[in-house]
């Protein structure tokens, strides 16, 4: 049990599930490389996207709710206990889910979709509840509470798109709503995840204080403004929903109807806000030199303005799986070693402290002493790595002329592979942290945690 009430279990089993999840996405890559090249609506490309999206992403955020949000708003979870619950049925949901994509199967698809969702459902309500016994909402928490309600809902469009293909009556209402699918899903359950949580996690282990809100709540209406003009790409008039014209296209500019070029525009706001909120943390950070597990997070946020880029220069595929490899992929792998460390000392080694004779027996590691700094640097390195070697890849006859197409075969495969032995690292790590024999690294190791490091009720995840 953490110090917020959450049994340490319920958020540990989503972030390994995750991870573990996200190493099967790289590990089916390396197995198939022709998927880093293929349409986008291939089976296989369906399955490793929503591997990284639902499988890995969804997982690692429902886990991560249940101590940050307590931490948040500074009231115990309403119910704790639904966690387990709602970890069971949303993994085999994903499971399910990318089964069906893998084997074409939509309805497989939707019965999976059906119960992630519900597992989603399970967890919103309870953090619905917990938010009504605070008596302020921050906005941290309503950026990671908006995140949670924004993949519910993009957990139901997706379940609305794949029982469309299973039920042809439904497949007039189905028309349209893959732009708000996507938005939603990538910036509002990713990039509100991303926002709220980096914000209150940079602001700790940075020990950068005296921030203000302003950079989240731009961030937050930059997100609504997208996601509206998104749903605008069914609803709106012909005129704003259409492509412009030839003549009046811009060869640069990746998207040409009004509607996609002002949910471009908004998007621009989210992640101008997301880079100014952690630029102001590391400016105002009292502890001058990161941890890697910290500094991954800040390589990831790197590939936002790059992901930015590629959709308006007319790569929207490569814009979302520099988002997702790049910014979800590295910056999650970091963070959820910082918060799985936290949480585990919290239940192992937290009952020591104050206790006559317990640390002469057992000496208590720090959480330092939980973590892997070279390997924290791998992963952060060779993901970074294979996903520019992914982008790279799919630059087709251009990669041709530069490197040859026998290296141009190959390289796919060897980002791939790169990429699941980052993966594979990560859940590596992961399994330490939470099983490991942890133990001082030096003789002259206290055997408390130093004032900056320690887990608090107020100050930290756990």
């Amino acid at each position: 049990m953490t110090a917020t009430g959450t049994p340490a279990a319920v958020p540990l089993r989503f972030l390994l599930s995750g991870v573990g999840l996200f190493a099967v996405a790289w590990i089916v890559l390396s197995v198939r490389p022709d998927l880093v090249t293929a349409h986008p609506l291939h089976p296989g490309v369906l399955t490793v996207v929503h591997a990284v999206t639902v499988g890995f992403g969804a997982s690692v955020l429902l886990g991560a709710v249940h101590p940050l949000v307590p931490v948040l708003l500074g009231v115990p979870l309403a119910a704790p206990r639904w966690g387990g619950p709602a970890w069971a049925i949303f993994t085999a949901g994903a499971a399910a889910l990318l089964g069906g994509f893998w084997t074409s199967s939509y309805g497989l698809v939707a019965a999976g979709g059906s119960a992630a969702t519900l597992g989603t459902l399970v967890v919103a309500v309870d953090l619905l509840r917990t938010a009504r016994r605070a008596r302020r909402i921050p906005w941290p928490a309503a950026c990671v509470l908006a995140s949670v309600a924004a993949l519910t809902i993009t957990l139901l469009l997706g379940l609305l798109l794949a029982s469309a293909r299973v039920v042809p009556q439904l497949a007039p209402f189905a028309v349209g709503w893959t732009p708000l699918h996507l938005t939603v899903g990538l910036a509002g359950a990713f990039g509100l995840a991303m926002l709220g949580a980096g914000h209150a996690l940079l602001g700790m282990f940075l020990l950068a204080h005296g921030r203000s809100f302003r950079a989240l709540r731009a961030g937050a209406v930059g997100v609504l403004a997208a996601a509206t003009f998104a749903a605008s790409t069914r609803f709106g008039p012909a005129l704003w929903r259409e492509p412009w014209r030839e003549p009046w296209r811009e060869p640069w500019l990746g998207v040409t109807s009004p509607a996609l070029i002002a949910t471009a525009a908004a998007l621009a706001v989210a992640a101008a806000a997301l880079l100014l909120d952690a630029t102001t943390a590391w400016k105002r950070r009292m502890r001058r030199r990161p941890d890697a597990a910290v500094a991954g997070w800040l390589v990831a946020l790197a590939w936002i303005p790059v992901a930015w880029g590629l959709l308006m220069l007319g790569r929207p595929s490569d814009a979302v799986i520099a988002f997702l490899l790049g910014a979800v992929g590295t910056g999650i792998c970091g963070m959820s070693i910082k918060i799985a460390a936290f949480l585990t000392w919290q239940h192992r080694y937290a009952g020591r402290i104050g206790v006559d004779g317990a640390s002469d027996a057992a000496p208590t590691p720090t959480l330092a002493d939980m973590m892997l700094p070279r390997l924290a640097r791998w992963t952060t390195g060779a993901l970074t790595v294979a996903t520019l070697g992914v982008l790279v890849a799919r630059s087709g006859t251009a990669l041709d002329a530069v490197l040859g197409p026998g290296l141009a075969l190959a390289l796919p495969t060897v980002a791939a592979v790169l990429g699941a032995t980052a993966a594979c690292g990560a859940l590596a790590h992961l399994t330490w942290i939470v099983a490991g024999p942890h133990r001082p690294r030096s003789e002259g190791t206290s055997t408390t945690l130093a004032p900056s490091d320690a887990p608090t009720r107020t100050g930290a995840v756990a």
